[in-house]
């Protein structure tokens, strides 16, 4: 493992809060940031940054509408490969477009104006926040740090999640490294078995190790300054991406990498350290909650 304490080098940290304004939720997430950062302040060099910002929704046309679903569904095929599930990529792409698009119109009562409303919004709201993490990234670089904790502002602080997100930033030492902290798709939806390596134990929380990276969802994560100039590489090498969700993005990322990608240590805490607030039900959101194999099938 490329995990290992860390003494002598004082690491350079910036804690990337994404949000939407929403007072309930910069309420409990602003002072629990806070409260990290003091935490840290002896040992990490740390900045938190806010990314708020987005322009008014302005509804896409029904032809780029079909066209992000028809991409989400060529993704879909290609993340059951990824995961080395012995699913052919036609069952995929076919099924994603059945169940998000035909079911709906052809027998689900939903008329076509409808559905169409309802996925300009979603497409809208979704690009936005992929958006908010591109520019945490891009934010991350120009300050010369050494990682970014992201943080959508649904992520929940529970009991213990301070000391033992603490725990782990200070033994984390590695050069090309993910950690998702917030799960939020079960292990049965996820269904990355195929790609578990083993589990591990760092800064006294246990993690399972991936041989493949992926993400579970973006709402909260650590990731080093190597790794994301890889991410806006591919960005930029391979720009539709920034069309999908934030998730998808980043699992899309990691697929272009190739055989590069099992150079990265990529680690899920189990149980996750941080809450995932929308997933739990204890917010609102403005996206869907993930039914049962959004991720995973």
């Amino acid at each position: 493992m490329v995990i290992k304490a860390k003494v002598a080098k004082k690491t350079n940290l910036v804690i990337a809060l994404i949000h939407n304004n929403d007072i309930d939720r910069l309420a409990h997430i602003r002072p629990a940031v806070k409260y990290l950062q003091n935490s840290l302040q002896q040992f990490v060099d740390s900045n938190i940054i806010e990314i708020s910002y987005q322009p008014p929704l302005t509804l896409p046309s029904m032809h780029r509408v079909i066209a992000r679903q028809v991409l989400k569904a060529h993704q879909r095929g290609k993340w059951a490969r990824y995961r080395k599930l012995k699913i052919p990529y036609f069952l995929q792409f076919s099924g994603y477009l059945w169940n998000n698009v035909l079911r709906d119109v052809l027998f689900g009562g939903i008329d076509f104006t409808a559905w169409l409303s309802r996925n300009r919004r979603l497409e809208e709201v979704e690009i936005r926040l992929s958006d908010k993490h591109i520019r945490a990234w891009v934010a991350t670089l120009e300050c010369g740090a050494d990682y970014v904790l992201v943080l959508e502002d649904d992520a929940v602080f529970n009991d213990g999640s301070n000391e033992r997100l603490v725990e782990l930033i200070l033994e984390i030492d590695s050069d090309s490294l993910y950690i998702d902290l917030a799960g939020g798709i079960s292990d049965a939806d996820l269904r990355g078995g195929a790609i578990e390596a083993d589990s591990c134990v760092v800064g006294g929380a246990t993690f399972t190790r991936f041989i493949y990276p992926l993400t579970n969802t973006t709402c909260a994560y650590i990731v080093h300054h190597k790794v994301l100039e890889s991410f806006l590489i591919i960005l930029m090498r391979h720009p539709l991406l920034r069309l999908m969700p934030a998730d998808w993005m980043i699992d899309g990322i990691f697929m272009l990498m190739g055989r590069g990608a099992k150079s990265i240590t990529c680690l899920h805490s189990r149980p996750p350290l941080l809450g995932h607030g929308s997933i739990l039900a204890r917010y609102l959101s403005q996206l869907p909650r993930p039914a049962k194999g959004h991720r995973g099938g």
